[in-house]
C-alpha cells in the first residue's frame, strides 16, 4: 500500500509541474494586468488663483531657524523685518483681490467638473471643443491669466525685492541657505505634477508656489 500511495503522489506531481506556465506565473501576471488597467490618467488639480498667483507667507522664525543666523540679534530683526515686510505686501494684494480670485475659482472648477462629465459626448460634440474659438476650457483659461498674471507679476516683484533686501543682510553661505529654503518651500506649497496636458502651465503658477487663500466668496470686478 505505501509503494502505491508513494506511487500515486509522484504522478500528481508529475501532472502539476506539466501545466502550462505554472501556478506560480499566473500570479504576478494577473496582478501586473490590473495594476495596469487601474492606472488612470491623472486628475487635473483643482484651479486656485491664489496659487497661480504666487500667494503665501514665510514664516519669519522658520526662516530664521533654517538658514541658522546663531544669535546675532541684529540680524535676525532685520531678517524678519523683511519677511513681516513682504509678508504684509503679499496679504494686502491677496485682499484687493480676493472677490475676483473667489469667483474665479468657482468658474473654473466649475468648467472642469463640467468638461470631465461631459467627455463621453459624441465625437461630433469633441471636435467642435477641438476649436480654440468654442473650447470652453481654453477660454476660462484665458479668463485666468488676464485675472492672475498682474498679480503675479507684482507678487515676482515683491520676491525679487525681499531677496536683494536679504542679500544685502546675509553672508555669501548664509544667502544661498535662504534660496535653498525658500526654493523648497515653495515647492512644498505647489509640488509640480506631470499631467498630459501641456497647456496646464498657462495659469499653474509654477513660478510661485503658494498655498491657500481667503475663503471663497463675492464677485468678480
Amino acid at each position: 500500500m505505501k509503494k502505491i500511495f508513494l506511487l500515486a503522489c509522484v504522478l500528481n506531481l508529475s501532472f502539476l509541474n506539466a501545466q502550462p506556465g505554472g501556478g506560480g506565473m499566473r500570479g504576478p501576471q494577473s496582478s501586473s494586468g490590473q495594476s495596469g488597467e487601474q492606472r488612470e490618467r491623472p486628475q487635473p488639480k483643482e484651479f486656485n488663483a491664489y496659487k497661480a498667483a504666487g500667494i503665501f507667507n514665510y514664516d519669519a522664525n522658520d526662516v530664521v531657524e533654517n538658514i541658522k543666523l546663531k544669535k546675532d540679534n541684529e540680524l535676525i530683526s532685520n531678517v524678519k523685518e523683511a519677511i513681516l515686510k513682504y509678508n504684509k505686501h503679499v496679504n494686502e494684494l491677496s485682499l484687493l483681490n480676493k472677490d475676483n480670485f473667489d469667483t474665479l475659482n468657482v468658474y473654473m472648477n466649475n468648467i472642469m467638473k463640467s468638461l470631465k462629465s461631459n467627455r463621453g459626448s459624441s465625437n461630433s460634440s469633441q471636435k467642435d471643443m477641438s476649436d480654440n474659438d468654442k473650447d470652453p476650457m481654453r477660454i476660462a483659461k484665458e479668463l485666468a491669466k488676464a485675472k492672475v498674471e498682474p498679480v503675479k507679476t507684482k507678487i515676482t516683484k515683491a520676491e525679487t525685492a525681499l531677496n536683494a533686501s536679504l542679500g544685502s543682510l546675509l553672508s555669501k553661505k548664509q544667502n544661498e541657505k535662504w534660496l535653498k529654503y525658500q526654493a523648497e518651500f515653495k515647492e512644498t506649497q505647489n509640488p509640480t505634477e506631470k499631467t498630459n496636458q501641456n497647456d496646464d502651465d498657462d495659469f499653474s503658477g509654477r513660478g510661485n508656489r503658494p498655498e491657500g487663500g481667503p475663503p471663497q466668496g463675492g464677485g468678480m470686478r
